[in-house]
């Protein structure tokens, strides 16, 4: 009766185990795919860099360079940098994925010399260094023109003055 009873609980267990494992595999497979796709945006790899044809969206990249994960669709850091780079894109001669690069890299270069700002900081700054002048400025120009500033021992502020005067209003 014991063999019997110790049976039964282990059919039981096996079967409490094994029964969602059983219902999953008898879905529909049409949902098979919508499961693939949010599993690999869950794990998707945020790039180094922004190829030119890559189709990855500037501001989600920042966003997810940002925070070192990938950006989910509602992080608000998505849409300060769509501002960020949409104003930007106007005041330079580069496009949106191309000035996301240079940020990124002055960001990087500026972080290896223990001087460290946000991609905020940046693209504000320079933003605004741009509407002083009046034209639009070629924004890898002044980003080589700040980290040359910047190593000389300049801080931000200085720099960003330095370049005013290097780039004064042109009406």
């Amino acid at each position: 009766m014991k063999r019997r009873r110790r049976g039964s609980i282990i059919i039981g267990m096996a079967v409490l185990v094994l029964a969602p494992a059983l219902l999953l595999s008898a879905c529909d497979d049409s949902n098979e795919p919508e499961r693939r796709r949010i599993v690999t945006a869950e794990k998707a790899h945020v790039p180094e860099w922004l190829p030119a044809a890559d189709g990855v969206d500037p501001a989600w990249w920042l966003a997810s360079r940002r925070d070192l994960s990938p950006a989910i669709n509602d992080n608000p850091m998505i849409s300060v940098y769509r501002r960020y780079l949409t104003r930007a894109a106007v005041l330079f001669d580069e496009d949106q994925r191309m000035i996301a690069n240079r940020t990124a890299q002055v960001a990087a270069a500026l972080d290896k010399r223990g001087s460290p700002e946000t991609y905020d900081a940046i693209l504000d700054g320079f933003s605004e260094i741009a509407e002083f002048s009046g034209r639009k400025l070629s924004y890898g120009a002044l980003c080589q023109h700040y980290l040359n500033l910047r190593a000389t021992g300049e801080s931000r502020g200085e720099a960003v003055e330095e370049l005013k005067r290097a780039y004064p209003h042109s009406p």
